[in-house]
């Protein structure tokens, strides 16, 4: 049998929320995120976290304190700022089309618009590729 790890790591993409509720307006730069672990790992874990920050290279680690797979840990927005939490771009559309959206792979509509403008673009450039190789035979 493998020795257990110093910590478990969890995955990038687990479920949180911002705690609004349990944050301190005294301390506004120290978010409480509400995160649903995979799994109901004993207390006393020590669980390691990619954070779902601005930049996505932080980690937090914590020690679970109480069973369940619900936890709130404190991050501190003067490190780096959060992420937007999974699905708060569509919330008000519905969880259940933000699901279905997800999983169909749509690109999201600033990919769309992006997409649109380097279509507009490329007839352009190549229309001005043919006027100069015209004027310069």
């Amino acid at each position: 049998a493998m020795p257990p790890a110093d910590f478990v790591l969890l995955p990038r993409d687990l479920p949180w929320e911002r705690a609004y509720d349990r944050e301190d307006a005294n301390a506004p730069q120290i978010a409480k995120l509400r995160l649903t672990l995979p799994a109901d790992y004993p207390a006393g874990t020590v669980l390691k976290l990619p954070m779902p920050c601005a930049c996505s290279e932080h980690t937090s680690r914590f020690t679970k304190i109480k069973a369940g797979t619900s936890v709130i840990i404190k991050w501190d927005l003067g490190i780096c700022g959060l992420a937007a939490p999974p699905g708060a771009d569509g919330a008000a559309a519905g969880g259940a089309e933000v699901a279905e959206a997800t999983e169909a792979a749509r690109p999201p509509p600033a990919g769309l618009e992006k997409g649109v403008e380097l279509a507009l673009a490329e007839p352009a450039d190549a229309t001005a590729q043919l006027n100069s190789e015209l004027s310069s035979s």
